[in-house]
């Protein structure tokens, strides 16, 4: 039996496998700011739809239970506060209290907002509210969600207009700022 001289290794050696190595290495390195970035834009995205899918619960259930709705964190005594990075609460308020009546509320929503902080521009009240028509109840009011880290993701507003609907505005040059139609800065406090 000979054996011939041909079938020489079929593997790689340690210089190819040390080069691919370190390529996929650099490759890595360059990706993964990137990557971060990327999920803490999948993250605000996720953010607004369960807001806007909250607040859609809220003006649906003002509609169907012809009663005022009232959208707010609220506190151990259970009474609205104006820290958004509470557990969200939505009720019926015919009484216009601020508190869930008889101590019912309808739904909860409890976000996930690492990396994120969200602020209410109400005005003070902390709260939204929605009358048996479907529209804001009172005054108009917002949302501003702001990145732990402005460096790595842009902040964003959600606006509830009177008519009780509402939609995102995303700070797309990345400056900090976005400028309202009238004028206005809006800015996340550092």
């Amino acid at each position: 039996m000979h054996l011939s001289n041909t079938s020489k290794g079929k593997g790689f050696s340690l210089l190819e496998v040390l080069i691919c190595i370190l390529l996929i290495a650099i490759v890595a390195s360059l990706s993964i700011p990137n990557l971060s970035s990327w999920v803490l834009n999948s993250r605000k995205q996720s953010i607004f739809n369960e807001l806007h899918g909250f607040l859609a619960f809220g003006r649906w259930a003002a509609v169907t239970e012809k009663k005022l709705v009232t959208i707010c964190p609220l506190n151990s005594s259970g009474v609205c506060v104006d820290d958004w990075n509470l557990t969200i609460s939505a009720f019926i308020d015919a009484d216009k209290n601020r508190k869930p009546d008889n101590n019912v509320i309808l739904r909860q929503l409890a976000l996930d907002l690492t990396g994120f902080d969200l602020k209410s521009r109400t005005a003070g009240r902390g709260y939204f509210r929605f009358n048996p028509e479907g529209a804001a109840h009172g005054t108009m009011g917002s949302l501003l969600l702001c990145p732990d880290d402005q460096k790595q993701e842009s902040m964003a507003y959600m606006p509830v207009n009177l008519a009780g609907r509402f939609r995102v505005e995303d700070d797309i040059d990345h400056d900090g700022v976005i400028i309202m139609a009238s004028g206005a800065k809006l800015s996340c406090p550092m």
